[in-house]
């Protein structure tokens, strides 16, 4: 029974020790720090930001640079097997584009950490921070409401309901007619009543496309046959501008995606343009209630117009002609990449009267390279003007652009309900991915080599005490998984925002659809039980 006692409690203390290890600035900086990372010629990579001293004074630290030719040619390969691998310095490391293989080991043959670099060609882009309309129309119309109809002897039917169309459907034919309006959708189906016609619609349901048949019922009140639903074939509002690339006249805003306003989904785009607005007023915001611009188009002679090509995750993209004015930063600006954006003092470009350009101090609290649905800053508004005319982020900042240490770092995209003068931005790098401004092979460099396995041993040596204590009965493994320590330890992993983060998520757009003051806003991917709206600006 002692012996028995002994073996648990020398199995405990082991088990404590190796999880307080796994939890040093060593071991957090080796699961914490990205397997993949970019930047640009003649940036340092930032091994010492990355990476305790006193760590780095017991690693063996090993660089080479690979043949990106040969790299292309042979895609799968390893770092010890793959040929034209030269052993370079963090000196000359990224003095030419290509890619770099770091590999820190300790003892010189344990692998601790293995991180793929790319350096890339450096990239300017023209800042900014003008007020846009934004005018998108998408493909087929968005089903979004349902609604009886009365026949003449005066029954209710729900023809479309009753035919399995639900809320977020998109229909693009009708008796094999594309549709692209909601006045075209109600002619075809008048059109087919009064010929005593069965309607064969195209739809499609999170992607997927299908089929159904409907009865149109003709409408006592108003003469014409109708299928019992509320349709939507725009939207429109007020955003910002982030960036201009002037040699491919590629354009980026917003800095998240374009929900529809009643079924929360994704518009898919078949046109739309962007033109200047003009910012009339500032609702303020305030906790709990999200402030906003109101806007007009700038419709007759705008100083620049653009097509809108792709609605993402991270922003709209797309081709812009004309001439964009910045009197902060007349030329072109080079770009930060992820790693090189840093905690700390930054600014905004906005406008906040007319068309008048303004920047504004902020601090960046937070960067979360590693999160992919756009919200890579926690971001705070520190500038008093800016305070004192907006109390914050508002609605209608979205895309503006942030600016620290002469780089485009990102763009303003959420706001945070509870306390507005906080919210989450993008990073620039994500938005030149989606732009197409990065081939799309750019976007797999970075790729782990095939046929090995490099981890991180602190976490390896977690998970096995984990289990030994659990395996023991000691400590159950769940209750330890989803204790309040480990959440903080996955929060910071993951980059997961605290539950306090959770209760105010939503994008500052506010979206005007049909010319009507309805209240638009995009999914807030972290999943907010409340689902409070916070409108983008009135145009």
């Amino acid at each position: 029974m002692a012996r028995e006692r002994l073996k648990r409690c020398i199995g405990l203390l082991l088990a404590l020790s190796l999880i307080a290890g796994s939890l040093t600035d060593e071991a957090l900086s080796l699961w914490l720090t990205p397997s993949r990372l970019r930047t640009t010629v003649g940036e340092e990579i930032p091994i010492n930001s990355m990476f305790p001293q006193n760590m780095l004074r017991h690693v063996t630290l090993e660089l080479r640079r690979m043949n990106l030719a040969a790299l292309q040619r042979s895609p799968e390969w390893t770092p010890d097997e793959f040929p034209g691998a030269i052993a370079v310095t963090p000196a000359n490391a990224t003095e030419e584009p290509g890619r770099l293989d770091i590999s820190l080991r300790l003892l010189g043959w344990i692998p601790l950490k293995h991180i793929v670099v790319d350096v890339l060609p450096p990239m300017q882009l023209l800042t900014g921070g003008h007020s846009i309309g934004v005018l998108l129309h998408s493909q087929g119309v968005i089903v979004v409401g349902q609604a009886p109809i009365t026949d003449e002897q005066g029954a209710k039917h729900y023809p479309g309901k009753d035919a399995g169309i639900q809320l977020g459907d998109v229909i693009h034919k009708v008796n094999g007619q594309p549709i692209k309006s909601d006045a075209e959708l109600a002619r075809v189906i008048d059109e087919a009543g009064r010929a005593g016609k069965k309607l064969e619609i195209e739809m499609s349901r999170n992607g997927q496309l299908t089929m159904v048949a409907v009865d149109p019922v003709r409408c006592a009140e108003t003469k014409r046959f109708r299928v019992g639903l509320y349709v939507r074939d725009r939207a429109s509002g007020v955003g910002t501008l982030t960036f201009y690339e002037p040699k491919s006249k590629t354009y980026g805003a917003l800095g998240h995606v374009i929900n529809d306003a009643d079924t929360n989904q994704r518009i898919d785009v078949a046109e739309g343009r962007i033109i200047p607005a003009l910012v009339k007023s500032i609702q303020q915001g305030k906790r709990g209630a999200p402030g906003e611009k109101v806007g007009v188009f700038q419709e007759d002679d705008p100083p620049f117009t653009g097509t809108i090509q792709h609605n993402t995750m991270v922003g709209i993209f797309g081709r812009l002609e004309g001439k964009l004015n910045n009197p902060y930063y007349p030329d072109p600006l080079p770009i930060a990449l992820s790693a090189q954006v840093q905690e700390g003092p930054a600014e905004i470009i906005t406008v906040v009267e007319g068309d008048k350009l303004e920047r504004f101090q902020i601090t960046i609290d937070r960067v979360m390279p590693h999160r992919t649905d756009g919200k890579g800053m926690v971001i705070r508004v520190t500038d008093p003007r800016l305070l004192n005319i907006t109390g914050g982020i508002i609605q209608g900042m979205s895309g503006s652009p942030i600016v620290q240490n002469g780089k485009i770092v990102g763009a303003v995209t959420h706001v945070f309900i509870n306390s507005p003068t906080t919210g989450y931005g993008c990073l620039i790098e994500k938005m030149l991915e989606e732009a197409g401004l990065w081939r799309p092979g750019n976007q797999q460099v970075g790729a782990l080599p095939k046929g090995r396995a490099f981890f991180c041993l602190s976490g390896f040596f977690a998970t096995i005490s984990l289990r030994f204590c659990s395996s023991i009965r000691l400590i159950p493994l769940r209750s330890l998984f989803f204790s309040d320590a480990f959440i903080q330890i996955r929060t910071r992993i993951r980059g997961v925002p605290s539950l306090s983060e959770k209760q105010a998520l939503r994008p500052s757009l506010t979206m005007v659809i049909n010319v009507k003051i309805n209240r638009f806003f995009a999914n807030d991917f972290t999943g907010d039980p409340e689902g409070y709206p916070i409108g983008l600006s009135k145009s």
